[in-house]
């Protein structure tokens, strides 16, 4: 499936860029199965949302979209599965938690296809069951260096969420880019958390503790944390959206140094490009290469260390550096 998603991906980068491509014209009904948390978050969940947005933008769009409830059984997970098969083209579902019940779903509607955003070992079967899994390690490792070139008191934190997908991918790609830049600098014990009262909680502990710059990776929480932060006068490294440009977020921006981009938006747009004109079975790396991380410069921020992270960049994509998926002891 690589070469076809990337080949769709530099069709849509020409698109945006002026040039044509071919994107499916008509009616389209899609199924979107959200992680807990729902819309709102400000980061997964809406990120995905967001590429339903993006497929409106080329095609009329009838949406069924229903959100998964926290620590809920296996059972739920395919009956809302199979509701949303019922009668729409294409089903997306969001989180490890799916890979299975997706794949007993999909037996049972072989004319519908399914799209597993992070499967459980990036591995998804079926003839029609497609996976979608990111490096977000790679982007975490550019905004943990930037964190590095910009910090002042030489002392940087990190929060995530707990079950939040990809979270320790960040914290191990933002700690070694960080490290690997200044190697004398501090960084405070991650922290994990699950309600926004734990997100301040960690955060102005990572703030007592020294830190001026904290990612975090956390989930809606998250919106807790950059809040905590901002209102602390220090700064703040989002994910997977571009946070700078959240409106529910206007309040913080000047405190928002980057954000760590997981391009679910993407993986949704391309899925519907693919399913919608043939079919390719099998997981899709989103890697820095085919533009599904990566890392954000709104607010022009680190406008003065742009050259120091293009050429960790590029030493990246060369593989001259390689990104840890999971955090170091």
């Amino acid at each position: 499936m690589r070469g076809t998603a990337a080949a769709v991906a530099l069709a849509v980068t020409a698109t945006a860029c002026g040039a044509s491509a071919t994107t499916p014209k008509g009616t389209f009904t899609i199924g979107l199965a959200l992680e807990a948390g729902g819309p709102g978050d400000l980061s997964y969940n809406d990120v995905a949302v967001s590429g339903i947005d993006r497929i409106r933008t080329t095609a009329e769009v009838r949406l069924s979209q229903a959100t998964a409830r926290p620590n809920e059984p296996e059972g739920d997970r395919e009956t809302r599965l199979r509701t949303l098969a019922q009668g729409n083209r294409m089903v997306i579902a969001l989180g490890p938690a799916y890979t299975r019940a997706v794949e007993r779903t999909a037996k049972a509607f072989p004319k519908v296809k399914f799209l597993v955003v992070d499967p459980e070992r990036c591995k998804v079967s079926g003839a029609n069951v497609a996976g979608a899994c990111f490096r977000t390690e790679q982007g975490a490792y550019l905004a943990g260096a930037a964190a590095a070139l910009k910090t002042k008191s030489n002392v940087i934190g990190f929060i995530g969420g707990t079950g939040y997908p990809d979270a320790a991918r960040f914290q191990a790609g933002y700690e070694a880019g960080a490290k690997a830049t200044r190697p004398d600098i501090r960084i405070l014990p991650a922290r994990y958390v699950t309600t926004e009262k734990e997100a301040r909680e960690a955060a102005k502990q990572q703030l007592d503790g020294g830190a001026d710059i904290v990612f975090q990776a956390a989930g809606r929480p998250g919106a807790a944390v950059i809040a905590a932060v901002a209102g602390a006068g220090r700064q703040v490294i989002g994910s997977g959206a571009d946070q700078y440009h959240l409106p529910a977020l206007a309040s913080s921006r000047e405190h928002i140094l980057t954000s760590a981009l997981k391009r679910v938006d993407l993986a949704v747009f391309l899925f519907f490009v693919l399913s919608a004109d043939g079919f390719k079975t099998g997981t899709e790396n989103y890697d820095l290469k085919l533009d599904g991380v990566g890392y954000a410069t709104a607010g022009g921020r680190l406008d003065d260390v742009a050259p120091r992270l293009d050429a960790l960049r590029l030493a990246l994509l060369d593989r001259k550096v390689k990104a840890p998926a999971t955090p170091q002891k």
